[in-house]
């Protein structure tokens, strides 16, 4: 019997297949987020398949099965069921739906390209549209007033400050930001190195003023205290600041 054919009669459970899925991923050298993403979504999907008083056999899920999630999804609301976030009434949006699909999508195609399924259930689903929003942004008086609350004799408020401004005045994304170190400063020259997605390298050019302000952190930030820090560090710093002007 080849390893083919005995690797599609095998039963697989849906457990064990999300489990090998992550493992996949990170030897394919996707990123942290990205895999605990994709992993995140199928145990979602896992959940409802075991609410709906199904087994685990991959086998007993078919095209319509996963309409019927979609649907569900359209139903369910934001931070429903959360353990740190109270629930909304607001549903989960079109992207995030639309992030629920394409892992399906990804999961399916994995799962035939390995022999463990004989076809690819999710070939024909199609994501939903995603509704396109116009991204607000931070008037004069607001990114005034966010500045005007660092306290510019504390070392770190003076760090936080010039982290504030790289990220509204280059335009990089939090990610890049948290993980950015002096190093990778080039302030002569107005640029940032950043990794960005993909773990592929970029330069991101600096305004005027934050390079000013950059120019100050080799002189009055002690060395030893780094930019570098994590993502949940990033909203802690900030979400108290963007409370007492913009919130407020």
């Amino acid at each position: 019997m080849s390893i083919k054919k005995a690797n599609q009669e095998k039963v697989h459970k849906l457990s064990e297949l999300i489990a090998y899925y992550e493992i996949y991923n990170k030897a394919e050298g996707k990123s942290p987020k990205t895999f605990n993403w994709y992993s995140d979504n199928l145990k979602r999907f896992r959940g409802y398949v075991l609410s709906r008083h199904r087994n685990e056999n991959i086998n007993s899920i078919d095209v319509k099965f996963l309409r019927e999630y979609i649907l569900y999804l359209m139903t369910k609301h934001r931070f429903e069921n959360h353990p740190n976030n109270p629930g909304t009434s607001e549903l989960l949006s079109s992207s995030t739906i639309h992030g629920h699909v394409r892992t399906l999508r990804a999961f399916f195609n994995w799962l035939q390209r390995e022999n463990l399924t004989n076809t690819n259930l999710a070939a024909g689903i199609k994501p939903p549209k995603i509704v396109k929003k116009v991204i607000s942004t931070l008037s004069d008086e607001e990114i005034t007033a966010i500045l005007h609350t660092f306290n510019s004799n504390s070392h770190a408020q003076i760090r936080n400050k010039v982290i504030f401004m790289l990220l509204l005045d280059s335009g990089i994304r939090i990610g890049e930001l948290v993980n950015l170190q002096l190093d990778d400063i080039y302030i002569n020259d107005g640029l940032l190195k950043v990794m960005g997605k993909g773990k592929k390298e970029r330069m991101a050019r600096l305004a005027i003023k934050p390079k000013k302000h950059c120019k100050a952190t080799y002189s009055d930030i002690d060395q030893n205290l780094p930019i570098l820090m994590s993502t949940t560090y990033f909203y802690q710093l900030m979400e108290p600041v963007c409370r007492k002007t913009v919130l407020s």
